[in-house]
């Protein structure tokens, strides 16, 4: 379910196309693809985190 709204987050908040250009582009380092994933997670876990208050 978590990952539903991750998911959804990403489509709304981040755009689809957007995501597949970082993580499939050839020139992004696996490190740069999970820093870039991490980012995005920390924003969905504040937004998360905010709308529960």
């Amino acid at each position: 379910m978590e990952k539903r709204f991750f998911d959804n987050f990403i489509n709304s908040k981040i755009q689809k196309k957007w995501f597949k250009e970082i993580v499939l582009q050839k020139n992004n380092s696996q490190d740069q693809i999970i820093e870039k994933i991490d980012q995005w997670w920390k924003m969905y876990n504040d937004l998360k985190s905010n709308n529960e208050r």
